[in-house]
């Protein structure tokens, strides 16, 4: 990491984001990480009728106040890259990320059909390929549909976003997704993995599945720096501080893994990965009677039942009082 790098992650911005019908006023503040002071915040008012062109605006703006306060670096004339010129597309991809982050089978359906009508109003947008790959990619892994089913869809759809643009680093992810979830060909994943850090080192989702590979691969320490950098470029994706506890775990630092979970169930109580292996974790501590609690309270979702039986279950089994745990997740299928 050199000098300018480091700088740069020693401080975080904080956006906010309001529409009014074709107005959106944007505020970006520029915060301290260490102690949290606020040195700078902007608010923009603008139409919405070329959002690219806003995005580009304010991006220069805030590298000019960068550089003013932290110091000379170049900044290129322009940083917002325009993926498409269909603004109804654009905001279809972006609503279904949102819902791919969830990571359930309610949201995955949701972020389908917003990537299939961003691809019927601009069939050539690479991005959006990407992200119906790795949506369906996320299904597979989930158990959501059928391997067999699922993955040869997410594969078509990454080799697509690659063929229409090999120099977008969320194509790379996607096949890398595959290669990870599907082939579990770690040597391919790491390829595809590096082709997008290297064409984009800001994107989180591939931070975030190259710290899953070097966990699977048992390369702990530079697993937790590959998702603190996730984390550093995007704070708000509950997924990546799932995977954040989930490598904390895996070098035994429960407290800590815990926490990393209360900061994704901070951003989305719903987040159904996040309650369940919560309330494992509180179990693995002997703290069973929370972690009931929190499987019994889990907010409620189309398969809440499910997941309190077998949470329950396996709790009972860990506090020793179920022979057979999956007798009780079982019985789920039979209520």
């Amino acid at each position: 990491m050199n000098h300018r790098q480091a700088t740069w992650r020693s401080n975080t911005f904080r956006r906010k984001r309001k529409k009014s019908g074709e107005m959106v006023r944007i505020t970006a503040q520029l915060i301290k990480v260490d102690d949290g002071y606020h040195f700078w915040s902007q608010t923009w008012d603008r139409k919405l009728d070329d959002i690219f062109a806003v995005q580009d605006e304010i991006a220069l703006e805030i590298a000019g106040k960068l550089r003013g306060n932290l110091g000379h670096f170049f900044i290129e004339e322009q940083l917002v890259k325009q993926p498409t010129d269909n603004i109804e597309a654009y905001n279809l991809f972006l609503e279904g990320r949102h819902y791919v982050n969830q990571w359930n089978e309610k949201s995955g359906a949701l972020a389908v059909e917003c990537f299939e009508k961003a691809i019927e109003l601009e069939p050539n947008f690479a991005e959006a390929y990407s992200g119906l790959s790795g949506c369906y990619a996320m299904m597979g892994a989930l158990g959501i549909m059928q391997p067999n089913v699922v993955f040869p869809k997410a594969r078509s759809f990454a080799e697509k976003a690659l063929e229409l643009n090999d120099q977008l680093a969320s194509s790379h992810v996607a096949l890398g997704a595959v290669s990870f979830w599907h082939d579990w060909d770690l040597r391919s994943t790491y390829s595809s993995l590096e082709k997008a850090i290297a064409l984009n080192g800001n994107d989180s989702e591939a931070r975030q599945l190259m710290a899953m590979a070097l966990a699977v691969d048992g390369k702990m320490e530079e697993s937790l720096k590959e998702i603190e950098l996730a984390l550093q470029i995007d704070p708000m994706v509950e997924l990546n501080h799932f995977c954040h506890s989930m490598s904390l775990y895996r070098v035994k630092k429960i407290d800590e893994s815990i926490d990393a979970l209360d900061k994704a169930l901070t951003i989305n109580s719903y987040f159904m990965n996040g309650n369940i292996q919560k309330g494992f974790l509180l179990a693995y501590q002997g703290k069973f009677d929370e972690a009931f609690e929190l499987f019994e309270n889990i907010p409620v979702a189309p398969n809440k039942t499910i997941h309190f039986k077998g949470g329950s279950g396996v709790t009972h089994a860990m506090k020793g009082e179920e022979k057979n745990p999956w007798n009780t997740t079982m019985n789920c299928t039979r209520s």
